[in-house]
């Protein structure tokens, strides 16, 4: 294993590791200090990631990599958390303490775990994508609630109702009525008119 190592991180020929040792690599990664799954931006796993594709490696194979991962993040129920980066998380926590807190690279990081759970559609239960936005719904709820500052408020607007609209299309999918109404009620209340797919059209439409 050490010389694998070694020759993977060789300055003069760097050499690109096989599926089965990207997939040890990979699980290993994914774990920060304290034993907790994190996927998300600035992770020791995104970093992983731009290293097989700095030596080459395919995107498809990357998502596919990623999407297990994403897979063994909701086995048991622990990765809650998985698709915030680090950063993320800690910004998160203080912005909830202090609305007030709230900054650009926190929304961007909650907009990109809302695309993050988005594109695994398809690949992962409807209830796991669920568990997987839940934490932006609540936060985004919690937020809104706060004392955001104002220029920013706008963009956390943006931010929820592309939560809420994939939170809705998800409730659908599972047959929620109910929690699917309330999203759609939760969009039409902020005013905000996000991008609606034909499977949250229908979501929709059910509710009125």
């Amino acid at each position: 294993m050490q010389r694998s190592v070694a020759r993977w991180e060789s300055a003069k020929r760097p050499i690109l590791p096989s599926d089965r040792y990207q997939l040890l690599l990979a699980h290993l990664y994914a774990r920060d200090a304290d034993g907790q799954i994190a996927l998300g931006s600035g992770s020791d796993f995104a970093q992983l990631l731009n290293a097989l594709a700095d030596l080459g490696e395919s995107e498809t194979q990357l998502r596919e990599l990623r999407a297990l991962l994403v897979r063994t993040a909701t086995d048991d129920g622990t990765g809650l958390l998985a698709l915030l980066g680090p950063t993320t998380q800690l910004s998160m926590a203080a912005a909830l303490a202090d609305p007030a807190r709230v900054d650009d690279a926190l929304l961007a990081g909650m907009r990109a775990a809302v695309a993050d759970v988005n594109a695994q559609v398809g690949s992962l239960p409807f209830a796991r994508l669920q568990l997987l936005l839940a934490p932006v719904i609540e936060s985004c709820r919690r937020l809104l609630a706060g004392g955001v500052p104002g220029p920013l408020r706008s963009e956390l607007r943006t931010v929820a109702a592309q939560a809420y609209t994939l939170a809705g299309r998800l409730a659908f999918e599972t047959g929620d009525g109910t929690t699917s109404t309330a999203t759609w009620t939760a969009i039409r209340h902020q005013r905000v008119s996000p991008p609606i797919t034909y499977a949250a059209s229908r979501a929709c439409a059910s509710c009125t």
